[in-house]
């Protein structure tokens, strides 16, 4: 396990880099960069230590919940450093153990954060040869959804131009992804597969046609100029508020597990 930071060239930028070499065979076996989203998500403070890194932390088993004074970690059997050496990136500078000296460079946009991602990955080659000829992967989550698609046009673009290292880029993989608020954020009905909300409650509100979601909820814009729109305002509102009601201690990025949410305000989520 390695760890260190990448000066994004031209600029004060440092962006933190855990690399955790693979289980199997590190000499042959790809290389996959782990992003988390937000925008904001530390890599190390989610995927790392929370979802596919070597270790898991545990609840305090008093009263499940966390005193860092307390924190034990256990090893994750199902992690990706099984198959693959797992290379986790804080991103932007501002994100997680990653900063700038200049506090002018915290504004960012996606365009400039995935291009800095991009050519922190050519420094991250350069430092570590010994990885340049292995399968290269991008994955993530969330609004990694965003970022994993840029990085992926930045590297294509950095191919054809010849710069220098080349990553030998097979593919990418997002789960959850962050792509377009209104599709993403309206599939909450899809707890109901896993029983968390009931069936009657699911066919009450798609009867109504009522969202999923209160980010999607404006009774007024889906009325408008429409008498014979199905929209049931207080009834919306009422099955809207029992569903977070339900949903509102689940880690929705795993829900056969409790959501450590200190831990999610410690990674900047």
């Amino acid at each position: 396990m390695y760890g260190g930071y990448i000066n994004v060239p031209g600029t004060e930028k440092e962006l933190y880099y855990l690399l955790v070499t693979s289980e199997n065979d590190p000499a042959t076996d790809p290389i996959a960069l782990w992003l988390n989203g937000g925008p904001g998500c530390s890599s190390m403070g989610g995927g790392y230590i929370e979802e596919n890194g070597p270790f898991l932390y545990q609840p305090y088993p008093a009263t499940g919940s966390f005193l860092y004074n307390n924190i034990t970690l256990t090893v994750n059997p199902y992690s990706w450093s099984k198959v693959a050496n797992m290379l986790y990136l804080d991103s932007p500078a501002g994100v997680g153990l990653s900063y700038s000296t200049d506090p002018a460079e915290y504004t960012t946009n996606d365009h400039q954060a995935t291009q800095d991602a991009y050519e922190a990955l050519l420094r991250w080659l350069e430092m570590y040869p010994a990885f340049q000829n292995h399968d290269f992967y991008l994955t993530g989550e969330s609004y990694a959804g965003v970022y994993i698609p840029l990085i992926s046009s930045h590297i294509l673009d950095g191919i054809a131009a010849g710069r220098e290292p080349e990553l030998n880029f097979k593919g990418y993989a997002i789960g959850n992804p962050s792509t377009d608020g209104s599709t993403n954020w309206d599939l909450n009905g899809l707890y109901q597969g896993f029983h968390i909300i009931s069936m009657d409650m699911l066919n009450t509100m798609n009867e109504y046609e009522c969202p999923y979601s209160a980010d999607n909820f404006n009774a007024s814009n889906r009325n408008e100029g429409n008498a014979t729109a199905g929209l049931d305002v207080p009834l919306c509102n009422d099955m809207l508020n029992q569903l977070n009601n339900n949903v509102q201690d689940i880690f929705p990025y795993d829900i056969t597990k409790p959501w450590h949410r200190a831990l999610d305000v410690e990674s900047g989520c």
